[in-house]
Formats: C-alpha cells, structure tokens, sequence
C-alpha cells in the first residue's frame, strides 16, 4: 500500500520524474532518429512515394515505434494492477486510443508521420511532466509558467 510508504504528492512527484525521464529520453531518440529525414524538415516528405517506396523503414524508426508501442501498452495493463485512480477511465481510453492510432500508422505504412506525431507528443508530454512536478514540489509559479509552456 502506497499511503504507508509516503505522503500522495510525494508518490505523485517520483512517478512525474519518471515520466519527465522517459519522455526527455524518448524525445531525444526520436529528434535524433528524425534528424537526417527530409520529412521532420517538410512533411510534403512524408507523402512522396506512398505507398509504393514507404515500406522501407530504417532500424532506427522502427525501434522508436517499438519504444513507444511498448511504453503505451504497459500503462495500458499496468493500471488495473495499480491503485485505481479518478481518472482511471479517461488514462484507459487515452492508453487504448494511443496503441490503436500507434499500430495503424504502423500498418498501414504511415510511420513518417506517425513517427512526427509522437515526437511532437513527447516534446509536449515534457513540459507537462515539468509541470505537474512543480505542483506536486509546490512550486506553483513555476507550475503555471510550464502550463503556459506546454499550452504552446
């Protein structure tokens, strides 16, 4: 049981850390996966050829679809083995609805852009993380400021 372990913003903080790492971490591998891709410059790019030439997808594009596969699923599962939280059915849809569009655009051959889509939400999902571990730190000024932020 949690509650006998540490306060529940406590609890709250380390688990936004973790998020903060991953999405840091995650972000960083897809810039970099992306980074030679006439696509992340001009997504015109991401059209050219389909669907003929779009199956061929470089080692590194594909483990950052398998990555991202991977971490989504498990928070998918790992919530009904967890204290259930207020907003349990909204992370369950949001878990089911990212593995679904995920595996589409992995199907049907749409991973430049679907590998952009998760970029851009991992470059968002930091500033979010950042945000709630001001909250979380009562640091509320510097909470509202990364909120400005990931409202960009």
């Amino acid at each position: 049981n949690n509650k006998l372990c540490c306060p529940p913003d406590t609890l709250k903080f380390v688990e936004s850390c973790w998020r903060f790492v991953f999405y840091s971490c995650t972000f960083t591998y897809g810039l970099t996966s992306l980074w030679d891709e006439d696509y992340l410059w001009d997504t015109k790019y991401c059209w050219i050829g389909y669907p003929i030439n779009i199956w061929a997808m470089k080692e590194k594009i594909y483990w950052y679809y398998m990555i991202e596969m991977g971490y989504y699923t498990a928070c998918l599962v790992i919530q009904f083995f967890e204290v259930r939280r207020k907003d349990f059915l909204q992370m369950f849809i949001h878990h089911v609805a990212t593995v679904f569009l995920i595996s589409m655009s992995f199907i049907t051959a749409r991973t430049r852009i679907g590998a952009l889509v998760m970029l851009v939400h991992d470059f968002s999902d930091i500033s979010l993380e950042a945000c709630k571990m001001a909250k979380y730190g009562q640091r509320i000024e510097a909470a509202n400021v990364l909120f400005g932020i990931f409202g960009l």
